[in-house]
């Protein structure tokens, strides 16, 4: 007579446990550098949009206001020749003194400030200030707006050489795919919210370079192009990026914007911490220049190449 006794098994085995562990393990391996390169890439994406929106509105902006770019500087200024992009926090006039519950000082103020510059009416949207690879606000003493304007683009900082280099207005420039008006920046420094407490900003305008010895930084100028080209010296001033591991994101006068990848060991070292590298001479003036800064000051705008 045929048995009707069946083996029944009750679960996996250890080694077959271990087995599909093991898989597990070995799949996570793989895709996690995946996952992290596909978000490293949604970051950079949005950073680039918020960038061509920042092109977009300064092309959209001169149009409407007699052919001025709108002003790298960060004052509380609203004339169509020197209207501010955003407004700095401690620059803000009749700002609230009190921060909406739920909210930070410093992000509060920051969207504030953009809301009451000159591009704000073209975008609508004041989270474009902030590249979601700046990671900086989670920590101590550090700002929410990554972007900043170059100081030639109708900036507030006239050359150390006295010699004004900046252009004023959008139909001074003769090579727009070329020359670029917003840059991410990492050199926040402390100043004084409409509420009292200490935010951290990228300050005023973008002066990458440093011309030697002295306190500040400089805009462009064509004396300080030449002696790069011919292998001269000087240090960054204000902080380049690498808010996406290798590089920064630019807007230009067409509309377009774009990623740059950095080549030389002195940006990257500048750019992680700006404050230490010029306390320790990569700010003096006295750096050997490389590709990097000879793409920047070959993009900047000035008179003397447009």
């Amino acid at each position: 007579m045929k048995s009707n006794e069946q083996s029944v098994r009750r679960g996996f085995t250890l080694v077959e446990l271990l087995v599909v562990i093991v898989t597990i393990a070995v799949l996570a391996v793989m895709l996690l550098p995946a996952l992290a390169k596909a978000k490293m890439r949604s970051t950079l994406d949005v950073c680039l949009n918020n960038q061509k929106q920042f092109a977009v509105a300064s092309i959209m902006f001169s149009g409407d206001h007699g052919d001025y770019i709108v002003s790298a500087g960060t004052q509380n200024n609203t004339n169509d020749n020197l209207f501010s992009w955003r407004v700095e926090p401690a620059n803000l006039t009749g700002a609230p003194t009190t921060v909406p519950s739920g909210q930070t000082s410093q992000i509060f103020y920051d969207n504030y400030g953009f809301q009451m510059g000159g591009l704000y009416p073209y975008i609508k949207n004041s989270s474009v200030i902030h590249c979601p690879a700046d990671a900086r606000y989670l920590g101590p003493g550090h700002g929410w707006c990554s972007y900043v304007m170059v100081d030639n683009m109708n900036g507030t900082t006239v050359p150390v050489s006295g010699t004004d280099f900046r252009l004023h207005k959008m139909s001074q420039i003769k090579n727009p795919r070329g020359r670029m008006i917003l840059a991410e920046e990492n050199d926040p420094r402390n100043e004084t919210a409409p509420d009292g407490s200490s935010v951290y900003e990228n300050q005023g305008t973008w002066e990458p370079y440093k011309p030697g010895s002295g306190s500040g930084g400089d805009a462009p100028s064509p004396a300080q192009f030449t002696s790069m080209r011919n292998g001269g010296t000087a240090g960054w001033y204000d902080g380049p990026t690498v808010y996406h591991n290798t590089g920064g994101t630019f807007s230009f006068c067409d509309g377009h914007a774009e990623f740059h990848k950095w080549q030389d060991s002195t940006t990257f070292l500048f750019a992680s911490n700006p404050n230490l590298a010029r306390q320790s001479g990569q700010g003096s003036g006295t750096s050997s220049l490389g590709h990097d800064t000879y793409w920047v000051y070959s993009h900047i705008a000035t008179p003397v190449w447009p």
